[in-house]
């Protein structure tokens, strides 16, 4: 058993080792629901995350802990350098970009984030089932972490007042995670919808997790690759699945200029998740939702319906971008830009040392 206090992360940056900040999180329900920073005084397990930041200066992670008797816990590994929140007007800051959950009682959840420099912002609502938002609720969203070293997570359990009735879908539970990572101009999310097993019929004719709006937006979304680079569409309508293996749609952003706008990105296990509804209904239903000013990510469209009555947990992972003289998802001038964190992830070795 490793104590969380021994817990040390270096990383070699350009050549240089050096020890980071990083934050050891607990996680329930199979690391679906966050709970909050670890005590140092508990034993590394199965319900903990190790959270630190890495970029492409990176070249090596070595995580190791000091055996001492007498070992305490490094202040990199509590010592918040970057957040502040202020829980009354529901926001949370990274010094680049702010959150703000724009939401109470009956409104659906809805995520403002604001380039702090140029209050350049984008707003995405979350949960759509059959033309109707899940609701706020009249509780307040868990602020699992506030005070992190390297990221702050929230998460809220939304609901449809009154149930979700054009047509019936009973028996959905909805969870939301969000997480704001240091130094970063995006948020990432977690969109979870659990259908418990029904007696009664139920039908999806569409199924928005999220929908981002950004105004005077004009629409850029990769539509498959050549030459390892973006094939970019300015079309607008549906993207949707064009081969039962093949990830086409990684991101999709709305520009108003070449290095102001919004957009989602996600990687090829998520774009795959975008069509999971394909099978049930018999055919193309899930697609990016392009349009001038909004993006919408949508397993079901109205491209086919589905109906099943069995359970399912189902789960859709990305990230918003929020960019105003910052990096893009794509810069067409140059074709750099965040779309190669998702395209490309890092190629991840593990070695063991004594």
């Amino acid at each position: 058993p490793i104590p969380v206090k021994a817990i040390h992360v270096n990383q070699t940056i350009n050549g240089i080792n050096r020890e980071v900040p990083f934050q050891i999180e607990d996680w329930a329900s199979n690391y679906k629901i966050p709970l909050g920073l670890t005590n140092n005084a508990s034993v590394f397990g199965n319900r903990h995350m190790l959270v630190f930041l890495v970029n492409s200066n990176v070249s090596k992670v070595k995580i190791w802990w000091n055996g001492s008797d007498t070992a305490t816990q490094t202040p990199l590994a509590y010592t918040n350098k970057h957040f502040t929140y202020d829980l009354t007007q529901k926001t949370i800051s990274n010094g680049i970009l702010r959150l703000k959950i724009d939401s109470d009682n009956d409104d659906p959840f809805r995520i403002v984030s604001t380039r702090v420099n140029t209050m350049t912002t984008a707003t995405a609502v979350f949960m759509r089932t059959n033309g109707k938002y899940a609701s706020y609720g009249w509780s307040e969203p868990m602020y699992a972490v506030l005070n992190g070293t390297v990221r702050a997570v929230l998460h809220h359990e939304v609901e449809w007042s009154g149930g979700i009735t054009n047509p019936p879908c009973p028996n959905v539970y909805a969870h939301i995670v969000l997480t704001l990572p240091a130094n970063a101009t995006y948020y990432t999310y977690q969109l979870r919808l659990m259908f418990i097993n029904s007696s009664r019929s139920r039908t999806i004719t569409d199924l928005y997790p999220i929908r981002l709006s950004f105004s005077g937006g004009q629409p850029r979304t990769e539509n498959g690759t050549a030459n390892g680079y973006p094939i970019v569409s300015t079309a607008t309508g549906l993207f949707y699945n064009f081969s039962t293996s093949y990830s086409q749609h990684h991101w999709s952003q709305l520009n108003s200029s070449l290095t102001r706008g919004a957009g989602i990105m996600f990687t090829d296990a998520a774009n795959q998740m975008l069509y999971f509804f394909d099978a049930i209904a018999g055919n193309t239903t899930g697609a990016l939702n392009v349009a001038s000013g909004a993006i919408e990510l949508c397993p079901v469209t109205t491209r086919a319906s589905v109906s099943f009555t069995y359970p399912l947990d189902v789960i859709w992972y990305g990230a918003v971008v929020t960019f105003d003289g910052t990096t893009p998802i794509y810069n067409s001038s140059n074709k750099s830009g965040l779309w190669i964190t998702v395209e490309y992830p890092p190629t991840i070795t593990v070695t063991t040392e004594s």
